[in-house]
């Protein structure tokens, strides 16, 4: 399906636990490339029982150990994963004609998705994007991520769902708390964004800069809190406040 190469250490499942574990997975790059798209050492999923009752998935736990992603976009600016992009786009859109053709469009009667995911987490991700377009190379690593309480149900819309998330993107350390009713009316989003010494001269590339400026350093400090929120009428409010600046700024 893929047409690639994919390696899978062990897959173990409990019927009683209704529980996954997928270990040691390798997803590799198409034939005539050396090395993997997507790997990760463990990845485990719980059901809970209560997927029964309440005709849904209901997940208790959701885990990634040392998930590895790499990207790679090439010098006629397709991508190392745009054959696999295209073939899934192709079949969610003959999907969607036939579903069109069955239920037509703006179906009043046609409900969402329910489920209710109490627990994930990525532990130690890594993602490397090598960008062989502008000649650079970009590292996230260190990735740790921990989200609560994302759940659909009528009886948990009131319940925020928390997202906790770091990481070092080209040696920048960076931070992100976010809390959020993502299934209310309201759509009430609290979000803190901390970034720590990032090094805006690795990116110059990728901005429109006058030939007679040389940028030589520069540095971003970011410690920002946002609060979005959906007011009745169709109003939006989006509020900023904290800090953000720039050090050791020099320029030739």
């Amino acid at each position: 399906v893929l047409d690639r190469p994919v390696a899978v250490g062990k897959i173990r499942f409990n019927p009683y636990w209704l529980s996954l574990e997928i270990s040691h997975l390798t997803i590799g790059e198409k034939e005539g490339y050396q090395g993997a798209v997507f790997a990760f050492d463990k990845g485990i999923m719980d059901m809970s029982l209560a997927s029964f009752i309440r005709l849904c998935p209901v997940v208790s736990r959701l885990s990634l150990e040392n998930p590895r992603v790499s990207l790679v976009r090439n010098p006629d600016l397709s991508f190392n994963f745009s054959d696999l992009v295209g073939t899934t786009a192709q079949n969610d859109t003959e999907k969607g004609f036939a579903n069109k053709e069955k239920v037509g469009a703006g179906d009043p009667d046609s409900k969402g998705f329910d489920f209710c995911l109490s627990r994930a987490q990525i532990q130690n991700g890594t993602l490397v994007f090598s960008d062989r377009n502008r000649g650079k190379e970009h590292e996230i690593k260190s990735l740790e991520l921990n989200l609560e309480d994302l759940s659909s149900l009528a009886k948990d819309r009131q319940t925020e769902a928390k997202i906790d998330l770091s990481f070092i993107v080209n040696r920048a350390e960076t931070a992100v708390t976010i809390k959020t009713l993502p299934f209310d009316d309201r759509l009430d989003t609290r979000c803190h964004v901390r970034v720590s010494s990032m090094d805006l001269i690795h990116y110059m590339d990728y901005f429109p800069i006058p030939e007679n400026l040389v940028p030589q350093s520069m540095n971003l400090e970011f410690d920002m809190d946002a609060h979005y929120a959906r007011k009745p009428l169709d109003k939006h409010t989006l509020t900023l406040e904290g800090q953000a600046g720039l050090k050791q700024v020099r320029i030739d």
